[in-house]
């Protein structure tokens, strides 16, 4: 993203931007994310499988005007996006509503991170860990979307996406590459610990 750049932002006055992160894809969650977007009216008409990379990060930063006492998040979130693959996806709102209506919906739909996660929401019900381990990110702008998906997917995003229906296929497949990771957030750290105590186990006194 150039300064001065513009942004087509007509489409986004329709549809919205998603980024479901690696976290969801990891522990096969990509599903229940999906099946609430669908409750509150928000279909995937396009997707695109996606690494993110440091610099995406830092621009969406920006374009979120991160302040400086945040951004030690986007170091962490460098390493949530090196798990593996991401999925952009440009969402359709089912539903007649506003631009502004259907943004506060989508930042209702979400919820906050934990410990602020709200009964109902994606990042409660689904199961969200923590700031940087949250399931997915949307945008709270037509302006943003544009922004955003064009930092994502380069100066063309719409050209970008494949047919949403196509998605599911590729969920499917993906699925069966790797194991579904199934540890909450205390056998994780369990197991961490674990490995550091180990590799040092002969360095410890009693």
């Amino acid at each position: 993203i150039h300064e001065g750049q513009s942004f087509d932002e007509s489409v986004w006055q329709t549809h919205a931007f998603c980024l479901i992160s690696p976290d969801s894809l990891r522990e096969q969650r990509v599903g229940a994310v999906l099946d609430h977007l669908a409750v509150a009216g928000f279909k995937p008409v396009g997707w695109r499988e996606v690494r993110v990379t440091a610099q995406q990060i830092d621009a969406i930063a920006e374009i979120q005007n991160v302040g400086a006492g945040s951004t030690f998040r986007y170091r962490a979130l460098d390493a949530l996006f090196s798990l593996g693959p991401s999925i952009a996806l440009r969402l359709r709102d089912e539903v007649s509503r506003s631009a502004a209506e259907r943004y506060a919906v989508l930042h209702e739909i979400k919820g906050g991170t934990p410990p602020r996660t709200r009964p109902g929401s994606i990042r409660h019900e689904v199961g969200s860990v923590n700031a940087i381990l949250s399931l997915l990110h949307l945008s709270d702008s037509p302006a943003n979307a544009a922004r955003e998906s064009a930092a994502i997917l380069g100066p063309e995003p719409l050209a970008a996406f494949h047919d949403g229906a196509t998605l599911d296929g590729y969920l499917s497949v993906l699925a069966r590459t790797q194991p579904k990771e199934s540890r909450d957030h205390v056998a994780v750290l369990g197991a961490l610990r674990g490995r550091i105590v180990s590799a040092l186990w002969t360095e410890l006194g009693d």
